[in-house]
């Protein structure tokens, strides 16, 4: 993890987390109104440690990967890896899903409910209308189930999520329902202590704290 902590690199992060936040559905339009970069840190996660020029370019990836061999469309080929800093962050959440009533809430920003796929997630889905969430929940935070969630709703350029609370009550209800309601996902961004956005072409992510990391 590296901290933006200068005024430069802190605004331009600021500045890619809620563009990001102002292309998501509803829980992203509910956190832009309701974190505050001024009183929080910004953060960001990447595969290694990036140089002062590689740092602020958040819209590209840093760490290629050599090719490796693939079937694509049915005929055999090649494609690239993408590095990613996957066990560093599911080891965040998994820590800050330690605290009563905290959840993780995913935007999956492609796929829709009833989308045939779903009945083979390993995450737990839940709806809000046609909008499609991942949660992980204080209850069941392990990191395989946290990997899951990760690796169901990430889309590229378009990823969004945060840590925040609902009531216990909700959380059962979320759970057994699989959907979860305006209000919940209202009082869910005005809890949040971690905002999150993909970053650097899948590598990574940009992270705003309400307390320090």
């Amino acid at each position: 993890m590296q901290h933006l902590n200068d005024e430069v690199s802190h605004s331009a992060g600021i500045l890619h987390l809620t563009h990001v936040l102002t292309q998501g559905h509803t829980l992203a339009k509910f956190l832009l109104q309701n974190f505050t970069p001024q009183g929080g840190t910004i953060s960001i996660l990447s595969p290694e440690p990036l140089d002062p020029s590689q740092l602020l370019q958040f819209d590209y990836g840093h760490f290629p990967q050599d090719p490796v061999p693939a079937i694509i469309g049915g005929l055999p080929g090649t494609m690239s890896p993408v590095a990613d800093s996957d066990d560093e962050f599911v080891g965040l959440i998994s820590e800050l899903l330690e605290a009563p009533d905290s959840v993780c809430l995913m935007e999956n920003s492609s796929s829709r409910a009833g989308d045939p796929w779903l009945r083979r997630a390993r995450s737990c889905v839940v709806i809000h209308g046609s909008e499609l969430f991942h949660a992980a929940f204080h209850e069941d935070h392990t990191e395989d189930k946290i990997a899951d969630a990760i690796r169901e709703a990430r889309r590229i350029p378009i990823f969004v999520g945060a840590v925040g609370r609902i009531t216990s009550e909700t959380a059962e209800a979320v759970q057994k329902e699989k959907v979860i309601t305006m209000g919940a996902l209202k009082g869910f961004a005005e809890t949040a202590r971690l905002v999150f956005v993909g970053a650097y072409d899948g590598e990574g992510f940009v992270l705003w704290a309400r307390e320090p990391l």
